[in-house]
């Protein structure tokens, strides 16, 4: 769980797949994941559940963060398909990551923000902490344990050389 300084906390995990049954597809519709993020901001707190990423995203997400820590990311905005979740990364006046921000947007905002403009997007900041992070990080991990990119034998779809070298693998262990 992330928090903030002035009480704010935020958490995320993987609760399923959207579509369990559906394994034998190209990839997509059987990789969705349905989120359920836990949000407090100040005395408002509230939980939304919504199919917000890929199982490839969510690794994303995961690496995304512990650079954050470790080194510096190659992009300081962290965006996916569906626009639930955005991660930004914020330097503060020394020009280190010092902040980072996390915008609730479509299914995963909450009830209560009101604009003129849809869809609504609600931000909230948390003060760089590296064992909340890291926390965060273990969390989505245990969880990708348990819902893991299901790829079921096709080939073709391999979105990073490593995943086609487990592929390869795979294969040649076989022989």
């Amino acid at each position: 769980m992330l928090r903030g300084s002035h009480g704010d906390e935020f958490s995320l995990r993987i609760v399923g797949y959207e579509f369990p049954d559906k394994d034998n597809d190209l990839g997509f519709d059987s990789n969705w994941l349905i989120v359920e993020v836990y949000c407090k901001h100040g005395e408002k707190t509230w939980v939304k559940r919504a199919p917000s990423l890929l199982t490839w995203e969510a690794g994303i997400l995961i690496k995304w963060a512990r650079d954050i820590l470790y080194k510096q990311p190659e992009s300081e905005v962290l965006e996916f398909i569906e626009p639930n979740l955005l991660f930004q990364a914020l330097r503060g006046e020394n020009g280190k990551i010092e902040t980072l921000r996390v915008t609730l947007g479509h299914e995963t905002c909450p009830d209560w923000v009101h604009t003129l403009r849809k869809p609504a997007y609600f931000s909230m900041d948390f003060a760089i902490n590296p064992e909340d992070i890291e926390a965060f990080c273990q969390s989505l991990e245990a969880d990708l344990l348990i819902y893991p990119r299901r790829l079921q034998g096709i080939k073709e779809l391999a979105s990073s050389p490593r995943d086609r070298l487990r592929i390869v693998k795979k294969d040649n262990d076989r022989t």
